[in-house]
């Protein structure tokens, strides 16, 4: 690694891979056509076929699966929408009369003014549900009409836990998500029915719940008062601040009838928490009226636990669309159930983990001691000289070399690091619960062929109009291994060194592999003479041919039939489509 580069990322992989023979999918040429076709006609289409609906994520989360939502959300034949696992460790964001709207556990839905529900298996703080959500929503004039189940209740010492397990990697939400999915495996957890039950009763599952808790302080040798100290700190550093019942946890000796008290004053007794019911019940009733259903997913496909690839880095609940399907509780044999992958361009991920179509490994920022996008202010601005130094930098294999960037004060930075900071501003992205800066990628077809293969076809891509801003269109055809020192590693039972290829269709490897890959690029004409964004174009507006190129690309390499893309950052902000036969 050069000495005087800024960030320095690790180049030998290009000595060992620039000379690896391309594969075919980098010279295959691609044309497709695509009508614009009325929101309404994708929805009667759509809608006249399914009667549940699941929008789920196609990667590592973030990729705006709440504005796919909202669109079908529109047609008053959808009733009922909501969440029915997972907790508040990711952010959702709408947009509502132009204002930027960001939940956790609610469900996108509320915005519609549709009937919503969180259901019985969804991890949730009701304190940050009430204060940090509804009430919120509540003085921007949305009013809820909100139906809650039995849900797991995260309590402070969840989130203490986590905070325990994580401090020192900087690598968790610090929503105590892992920790209270802990208890329900050893079916310990509260639950919100208990919140309304006899105080002694709830005190001795209290008590019972907090065993691990207490095993972990003595375990990893840490003081509550080291823990106080932490909390602090990271709400001075952070923007994900730890709430005010977590520290005053803390700072009591009494904790279980701390917990006790402020269940019952602050939960029960409070009029802004929601409606208690059954939402499962209430959707099965809902269907057999003929009604329509949308289910919203959180995190994404590779962040589920119930899929290996990327497991030491998933979240604790299976967020793919069949563990939906299974909370939800209905019978999808007699309900025509459909599955919309949501994909983003380009790609981003917060956390730990494994992730060959990333500009930088995944902890390039906290590393770095960046935890927000205003830690990189004034560094490596200049978007359009650095996406196309980008782009002159990938080879006739698709290897990219990590050329150096020269910024305006001097400073060097190897092209993958200068285009993740520029990217990361350029397109505002950071996490909606962590605020921290994204990793952004490239266009994965290799991940979402696999996944395409286990939730089926139906893919809407947002942020295409991010495309608008770049000269060229990365979609990643392949990965290329590079075990350093001659290593061999092993997946599943097949072995893989330096230089072999993982290409479209292949088994995939689990990420004691994949943390070995780097991506096979393939480079395609953009538009950027022909912007798609909101603001650029009418709505009749066929969409440029590169742009059509590009969808036609994405679909038959990952099997894909693409229904709709985003083109700017509100709800309306859609262009629908149908592909057009071509001989």
């Amino acid at each position: 690694m050069a000495s005087n580069v800024t960030f320095p990322l690790d180049t030998e992989y290009y000595e060992a891979l620039k000379d690896i023979p391309p594969i075919e999918e980098l010279a295959r040429e691609f044309y497709a056509e695509y009508d614009v076709v009325p929101a309404q006609s994708w929805l009667d289409q759509l809608l006249g076929e399914y009667q549940v609906v699941v929008v789920s994520g196609g990667f590592q989360g973030d990729e705006s699966k709440g504005k796919t939502v909202l669109s079908i959300l529109n047609d008053d034949r959808v009733t009922y929408a909501g969440r029915v696992h997972s907790g508040q460790n990711a952010g959702h964001t709408g947009y509502l009369n132009g204002r930027k709207i960001v939940l956790h556990g609610v469900p996108m839905g509320v915005l519609s003014g549709k009937r919503s529900f969180i259901g019985p298996e969804c991890d949730i703080d009701p304190l940050t549900l009430i204060e940090e959500e509804l009430r919120p929503l509540k003085e921007a004039g949305v009013d809820a009409d909100l139906v809650v189940g039995n849900f797991h209740v995260v309590t402070p010492y969840h989130k203490l836990q986590d905070l325990i397990k994580n401090h020192s990697n900087n690598a968790s939400t610090l929503r105590g998500q892992a920790p209270v999915h802990a208890s329900k495996a050893w079916k310990s957890s509260i639950r919100l029915d208990d919140l309304f039950g006899p105080e002694d009763d709830l005190a001795e599952k209290i008590n019972e719940d907090m065993l691990m808790y207490r095993g972990m302080l003595k375990e990893f040798n840490i003081t509550e008062f080291e823990l106080l100290e932490m909390c602090l700190e990271i709400n001075k550093t952070r923007g994900t601040k730890i709430p005010d019942h977590v520290i005053e946890f803390l700072e009591t000796n009494d904790k279980t009838n701390y917990l006790v008290d402020l269940y019952k004053g602050k939960v029960v007794n409070n009029p802004d928490l929601p409606e208690r019911g059954d939402p499962i019940h209430e959707l099965q009733e809902r269907l057999e009226r003929g009604e329509h259903v949308a289910i919203e997913l959180s995190q994404g496909f590779y962040l589920s636990n119930k899929v290996e690839t990327f497991f030491r880095s998933t979240t604790s609940a299976d967020v793919t669309a069949q563990g939906a399907i299974a909370a939800a509780g209905y019978n999808p044999q007699k309900y025509n159930t459909c599955v919309i992958t949501v994909l983003k361009i380009p790609p981003s991920r917060v956390g730990k983990g494994a992730n060959p179509v990333g500009l930088v490994p995944q902890t390039f920022f906290s590393e770095n001691n960046i935890h927000s996008l205003d830690g990189l202010e004034g560094v490596c601005e200049d978007f359009d000289a650095i996406q196309r130094q980008f782009f002159d930098s990938i080879g006739p294999n698709g290897i990219l070399e990590q050329t150096i960037y020269t910024d305006t004060d001097g400073k060097q930075y190897h092209i993958g690091a200068a285009l993740a900071i520029s990217s990361a501003r350029q397109h505002d992205e950071k996490g909606a619960t962590t605020q921290k800066p994204r990793v952004l990628g490239i266009f994965d077809c290799v991940a979402q062929h696999y996944v395409n293969q286990r939730q089926g076809p139906l893919l809407s891509v947002s942020c295409l109009d991010r495309g608008d801003e770049y000269e060229k269109m990365a979609l990643v055809v392949g990965y290329a291994v590079h075990v350093p020192a001659g290593g061999i590693v092993d997946s599943k039972g097949t072995l893989y060194k330096t230089g072999d290829v993982i290409r479209i269709g292949d088994p995939m490897p689990n990420e004691n592999v994949l943390k070995f890959c780097r991506p096979i690029i393939k480079v395609m004409d953009g538009w950027k003479d022909t912007p798609i964004a909101a603001d650029y174009r009418s709505p009749e507006d066929p969409l440029p041919q590169t742009a059509q190129n590009s969808m036609g690309a994405i679909a038959d390499l990952t099997g894909s039939e693409i229904l709709s893309v985003g083109n700017g950052p509100e709800t309306d902000n859609m262009i629908y489509v149908r592909r057009k036969e071509t001989i």
